[in-house]
């Protein structure tokens, strides 16, 4: 099935006006919770355009960016000069990756840039949720993908990150991150050592568990999430149980 068909189904049959003469939106947004998931459809719609990799821009956001992991306004802007520049091919795309982290000042910058456009370019948004400036969302082709049930269907085991090597389990740590499965994630861990002091109390067992807890404020309160699991790793490693 071609991205145009797919397209026309994730939006419940909703018109999509990409069709076999290659008419293409401005702009598109991918709601969905798993970055995968949005990176597989914006590959075959890059593919669909048939941009170069020379002609796209790319807006990673870190777990450092910004204020409590907002896009700031700097990034935005040295975006939409790149998207401004002369392409090498037909078309230049800009990709913004968890368009949602975007603060108020960043999104009414953007927001121009989707009103009127450059010249032969294409943007495309991804973002967690519905938390983006209804204008924003206005101006764009939204697809939502629906991933909740594959989402729900993983379970995290700790000893899956304990009985791989250190740099592997970190790696892991990286994926969860970016796909937006952290609050899953400590929950499997804490509902799993809670049945575990359920069954046999063991201190070490008791500890971790304290560790996880504290892990989940930290994150709340916009620590760097992929730092605090990675040292939550290191932790468990030390005080390893069975």
């Amino acid at each position: 099935m071609n991205l145009s068909v797919r397209l026309r189904v994730m939006q419940n049959n909703e018109n999509i006006k990409i069709d076999s003469k290659k008419k293409f939106f401005h702009a598109y947004l991918f709601i969905c919770q798993k970055r995968k998931s949005a990176q597989k459809n914006i590959n075959q719609l890059i593919e669909e355009i048939g941009c170069i990799k020379e002609d796209i821009t790319t807006i990673e956001p870190s777990e450092e960016s910004g204020k409590a992991g907002e896009i700031p306004v700097e990034t935005i802007r040295s975006f939409i000069h790149q998207l401004s520049l002369t392409s090498h091919g037909e078309k230049r795309i800009g990709i913004i990756y968890e368009v949602d982290r975007l603060n108020i000042s960043s999104s009414n910058i953007l927001l121009k840039t989707l009103e009127e456009p450059p010249k032969n370019a294409i943007v495309i948004l991804t973002a967690r949720n519905n938390n983006i400036m209804p204008t924003i969302q206005s101006r764009c082709q939204v697809i939502r993908i629906n991933d909740q049930a594959e989402s729900e269907s993983i379970t995290y085991s700790y000893c899956d990150f304990i009985d791989a090597p250190l740099h592997q389990s970190f790696k892991k740590i990286e994926e969860i991150v970016k796909d937006n499965q952290i609050e899953k994630l400590i929950a499997d861990w804490t509902e799993e050592f809670e049945a575990r002091l359920l069954k046999e109390y063991d201190i070490k067992t008791a500890l971790i568990l304290e560790k996880i807890i504290k892990a989940r404020k930290k994150i709340a309160g916009n620590a760097n999430a992929r730092l605090v699991l990675e040292n939550l790793i290191l932790f468990m490693k030390q005080n390893y149980v069975r």
